[in-house]
């Protein structure tokens, strides 16, 4: 078994892209999450960081992505940081990146199954119907409170009269 050189273990790397060729735009939106998709891939647990987007001259690290350098760029970038202690561009980490693009291939985030779904836009209301119902449902509430107010003064003045009338009447029980 011979020996596999560095540029043979790169090579395994680009023909993995060649079918995907060109490969699609990269959004901001999905260079995050893949970038926490693929930390859990290769350590197990949850991204324990927040990830910010940069743009320009920058590189992809552990807690900014830069989606400017499209998704070879992201792999590539992450298969570094998520493996610090392996020599760069070795055996070792062609291996890392291989995984790392086979899951990419695997999940279909080529074709944008990262991408959120658009929520629908809200309708715009009208917003005097609304105050309108806002004051109606004022009114009830209020209404509601003067209709127990009245009953509890009912009651008030049931007692009253009860009281005025055994105030009057001298008790049986004390001669």
């Amino acid at each position: 078994m011979a020996k596999v050189t560095i540029r043979e273990w790169y090579e395994r790397v680009e023909a993995l892209w060649v079918p995907h060729m060109p490969l699609p735009a990269l959004t901001a939106e999905e260079a995050i999450r893949a970038a926490r998709k693929l930390y859990r891939f290769i350590y197990g647990h949850k991204f324990p960081y927040s990830i910010r987007v940069t743009s320009g001259n920058r590189y992809t690290r552990m807690r900014a992505v830069n989606p400017d350098r499209g998704w070879h760029g992201l792999v590539h970038s992450l298969s570094h940081n998520f493996d610090p202690n392996r020599k760069p561009h070795s055996g070792g980490h062609a291996r890392l990146e291989i995984r790392m693009i086979k899951e990419v291939i695997k999940r279909g985030w080529l074709s944008g199954s990262l991408k959120q779904p658009e929520k629908p836009k809200p309708e715009k209301r009208d917003e005097r119907a609304a105050k309108f119902l806002r004051v109606e449902a004022a009114i009830e509430r209020w209404e509601a409170k003067l209709r127990r107010a009245q009953n509890a003064l009912k009651k008030l003045e049931r007692q009253r009269k009860y009281y005025a009338r055994t105030q009057a009447q001298p008790s049986a029980t004390l001669q």
